[in-house]
């Protein structure tokens, strides 16, 4: 189910399991391994030696592609366009799971720093799951007031003094920060609404010391980095301004930054690091991957999760950064550097940043969970 690419090397694995075709790959964070969801609405569970397995089980009801999977304690979230199904995490030998569904969809799901579950649901707003054992049985839908928000990924940021953020990749209708909960909240939220650019994607830049600092990206391939989602008058963009490409997911690890297109994989060393001490990003050096991948995730033992039309790319992050193409082994030549920044400071003349005036958030809907027989 593993192969190796490379004589001497290990920085490249091709992973493809029989009879399951993935469209989700992402790390276990219990039992080291991996999680993989597939085309038809299966998850399975496999150890970084492979000798422990878990599943297949069919948990999703719509049969759907899985899109996202997330875990808040052993509670497991198991996301399609179609439905939303939680569960606790699978053991060993277990036949029968039971399990609960929101049907309604979602493009993915992730973990909260306060232990919750979040799923983007477009217009309709965020869903939101508390696994506590009174709020277990049911869902929050957390609908923005700013009806041109289309709310395609979400992630959460937050510290002990200063409460919990969502920040949205809105689609067309901009990148968002919205209060989740903490007397600390210092305003409303805001939105970053550029003319022109459809945001995808959004990531914590997931450095110590910056618990607020994020990176939203574009379409058209242009991230957006703040310092502090809750203070921060500029945004810094790393303008590719690719028209061949079209971006598809922004990582962070280690003070590094991966972006992933129809076309590439892109590694940004040190560059999130280099923003927050307030370096210069200008002429930012990438290594570039040529690749068509599916989507990408944060991967176990320092690596990234490529899902490709047909497997699973796992890609050490030490590779990718040092220039080498991991199928080959041998330094690349074509580090592309035809890259600039540019400020978008909030009180320019086209008013980029809109702080909302009061609670970003519509009146909230609970809705109970459906027992899956």
């Amino acid at each position: 189910m593993i192969s190796d690419n490379g004589d001497e090397s290990r920085n490249i694995r091709t992973i493809s399991l029989p009879n399951f075709d993935i469209s989700w790959a992402g790390a276990s964070p219990g039992k080291p391994g991996y999680w993989f969801g597939s085309d038809d609405g299966q998850v399975l569970f496999m150890s970084l030696d492979e000798t422990d397995l878990i599943g297949p089980h069919a948990i999703a009801p719509s049969d759907d592609a899985v899109n996202g999977i997330a875990f808040a304690g052993n509670l497991m979230a198991v996301s399609t366009r179609s439905d939303v199904t939680f569960l606790s995490t699978p053991e060993p030998g277990q036949r029968h799971i039971a399990r609960t569904v929101f049907h309604g969809g979602a493009h993915g799901v992730a973990s909260t720093r306060g232990g919750c579950i979040i799923g983007p649901m477009g217009r309709r707003g965020i869903l939101l799951m508390d696994p506590r054992p009174e709020t277990a049985h049911r869902v929050r839908i957390l609908k923005p007031a700013d009806e041109a928000l289309y709310i395609y990924k979400v992630v959460s940021l937050a510290s002990p003094n200063r409460g919990t953020i969502l920040a949205c990749a809105g689609r067309q209708g901009g990148f968002a920060t919205m209060p989740l909960a903490g007397a600390g909240i210092e305003n409303y939220g805001r939105k970053l609404r550029p003319a022109g650019v459809d945001f995808v994607d959004v990531a914590a830049l997931d450095v110590d010391g910056f618990p607020f600092a994020v990176a939203a990206l574009g379409l058209d391939c242009s991230i957006h980095f703040v310092g502090d989602v809750l203070r921060d008058l500029a945004t810094t963009i790393l303008d590719i301004s690719s028209s061949r490409e079209r971006a598809y997911r922004i990582l962070c690890a280690e003070g590094h930054v991966f972006m992933l297109t129809d076309k590439s994989l892109y590694a940004f060393k040190d560059l999130a690091v280099q923003f927050l001490r307030g370096e210069t990003t200008n002429n930012s050096t990438a290594q570039v991957l040529d690749l068509e991948a599916v989507d990408a995730s944060l991967g176990p033992d320092r690596s990234l999760l490529v899902v490709m039309p047909d497997s699973v790319y796992r890609i050490e992050i030490d590779s990718i950064l040092a220039g080498l193409d991991p199928r080959i082994s041998r330094q690349r030549s074509d580090s592309r550097t035809d890259m600039g920044t540019k400020m978008l400071p909030t009180d320019s003349d086209d008013e980029s940043w809109e702080p909302f005036e009061k609670s970003p958030w519509e009146k909230s809907e609970e809705l109970e969970l459906f027992e899956v027989v």
